[in-house]
């Protein structure tokens, strides 16, 4: 159930002062010239937004930048859903398995949000599922960056990926780093011995590893599932092999067919009609986990999907991550530039699962946004964030299990080009928008000329509708430009998406338009400044500036 927790939904910037809050405006174009560069700049660009200036030199005014809840990630998700029919038609930018039975989902979601009912697991599954060409860049530009935290949040508070193989067991004492499961004690004494610096991790003795394991051979995997393997895991799993294989075309994954074995069976009685073989799972009392590449002497490895701990895409292309090869993002040797690690927020038996690898491989900028990078809150002991960005700018979005990064997907492709000369990544195009229809289906934006604040987030003229990640020879949907809105039109009170909202903070509120607004309360001596995209909290001699909540009390124009 998706139940918005205190630690997920918090404060998430530091307070700053308004010589100090000097912010970068979160428009589409800035997010997307930083993925040109570096993934990880998204996360600078989309962490700020706001400044809050004063009239008077005796004056305070404060900005503070607040986590978008789980239930609000999950209204965006579904809205996204709701544009599938028109998404669907147009090739290469999102694959539905089933358009009609998404979108009555969808509205299903968006009314059981809006009575404040709870969203369970299998409904987080069946969305996220829906977007095999989703990327976590288009997700961040549409409000929907599901976390690891937001999948355990959807399951009743049980983190899949921290439980790994379970308590208990011998295999529970080869775990690495949570949910990697090495082939052998041979193969885990070799993860420790790079972990430690001991030896060097080459693949070949003169160029850096770029896989954790042994890639499959030709980028083909052998996969299939468990007896008692549910549908909607299957259809999870295969979802997630489906965008794999849309954004590195020479990977290719084969249902080979059930020989024998169920879920809680002995590893010795499962089997796949061909080997190797990847054997999909559901132990109830196990989270989520992957043996680490290919590994051949085994008849057929486990990859563990509880349900419903571990049904998100995301969750599954993570896992897949590791049966391909993949290791943790945050435990690459420059991890400290960019992550700080809080110990004492960390259970103290996980401690280790925070190591760094000092011969992991850097060929790529640091992405925050990676499939493989553990969340805030991964082993955390008492709530509190275990990872933050070394940069003083929160955690917001780390840990994301909706879809892959630009340099996840250039990692994928350089790691199986030694095994298919011909791998390598869907050439990115660009991000591309469909309008949203409303909740009925219709497009509301073909009959509109002026941008106001009934469409700013449905419509693609506006700065909103939803962002696809778009390919070389594929169609981009794009639109024209609608007439701007009145400044006054852009400032939206979102203080209903948290029930606690109103009670702890007054006013929260976001800047719906694509440009920056200036505006000013009366008997209030501040003047603030809030750019696009946000949920913001302003207070002014420590006072919180609730007004701005209210539709045209306050001067609001555009800057």
């Amino acid at each position: 159930m998706i139940v918005d927790t205190p630690h997920q939904w918090g404060s998430e910037l530091a307070v700053r002062s308004d010589t100090e809050a000097t912010f970068t405006n979160n428009t589409s174009s800035s997010i997307l010239a930083a993925n040109e560069t570096a993934t990880s700049s998204i996360i600078a660009a989309n962490a700020t937004g706001a400044t809050a200036n004063t009239s008077e030199p005796e004056t305070s005014a404060k900005a503070e930048r607040l986590e978008a809840p789980p239930s609000m990630k999950m209204k965006h998700l579904a809205a996204t859903a709701l544009a599938s029919e028109v998404v669907h038609s147009r090739k290469g930018d999102m694959d539905f398995a089933d358009t009609v039975a998404v979108v009555e989902d969808a509205r299903e979601v968006l009314e059981e949000l809006d009575n404040g009912l709870n969203v369970s697991a299998e409904r987080v599954g069946s969305l996220s599922s829906t977007f095999a060409n989703q990327t976590a860049e288009a997700a961040l530009l549409n409000g929907e960056m599901l976390t690891a935290s937001d999948v355990a949040n959807s399951a009743q508070g049980q983190r899949g990926e921290d439980l790994g193989v379970g308590p208990g067991g011998n295999e529970s004492n080869w775990t690495f780093q949570g949910d990697m499961v090495p082939a052998s004690a041979k193969q885990l004494a070799l993860f420790q011995m790079i972990a430690n610096g001991k030896i060097n991790g080459t693949r070949s003795g003169n160029k850096q590893w770029v896989a954790a394991g042994e890639p499959w051979h030709h980028g083909e995997v052998n996969y299939c599932f468990a007896s008692d393997v549910s549908k909607r895991s299957e259809h999870i799993f295969e979802a997630a092999a489906q965008q794999y294989m849309n954004a590195v075309p020479c990977l290719k994954f084969r249902n080979v067919g059930w020989k024998s074995g169920g879920s809680k069976d002995a590893a010795e009685h499962q089997a796949c009609k061909e080997s190797p073989a990847v054997f999909v799972i559901s132990h109830p009392k196990k989270g989520c986990y992957s043996y680490v590449g290919m590994v051949p002497q085994f008849v057929s490895q486990q990859l563990q999907l509880n349900d419903p701990a571990c049904l998100s895409i995301g969750t599954a292309i993570h896992e897949l991550g590791h049966a391909l090869g993949m290791a943790h993002e945050q435990s690459r040797p420059d991890r400290d530039d960019y992550i700080r690690v809080n110990y004492n927020n960390i259970d103290p038996r996980h401690a280790f699962d925070f190591d760094v690898e000092p011969n992991g491989f850097t060929g790529l900028p640091y992405d925050y946004l990676s499939i493989m990078h553990y969340d805030a809150f991964a082993f955390s002991l008492n709530g509190k964030p275990s990872l933050e960005r070394a940069d003083g700018s929160g955690h917001t979005n780390l840990g994301n299990r909706v879809g892959l990064s630009h340099s996840d997907v250039t990692q994928v492709a350089a790691m199986y080009l030694e095994e298919n000369q011909e791998c390598g990544a869907m050439a990115i195009k660009g991000m591309g928008c469909v309008d949203k229809p409303d909740e009925s289906g219709v497009n509301v934006c073909e009959s509109e000329s002026q941008c106001h604040a009934a469409v700013l987030d449905k419509c693609c003229g506006c700065g909103g509708g939803v962002k696809v990640q778009c390919y070389e020879n594929a169609d981009c949907p794009q639109a024209k430009p609608l007439a701007a809105p009145e400044g006054g039109e852009c400032i939206q009170d979102r203080t209903d998406a948290h029930p606690d909202w109103k009670e702890k903070h007054g006013c929260v509120f976001t800047n719906a338009c694509s440009f920056s607004v200036g505006w000013h309360c009366p008997d209030s001596p501040c003047h603030h400044t809030t750019g696009p995209g946000g949920l913001w909290i302003m207070s002014c001699n420590g006072k919180p500036e609730t007004e701005i909540c209210k539709p045209g009390v306050c001067t609001v124009m555009k800057m």
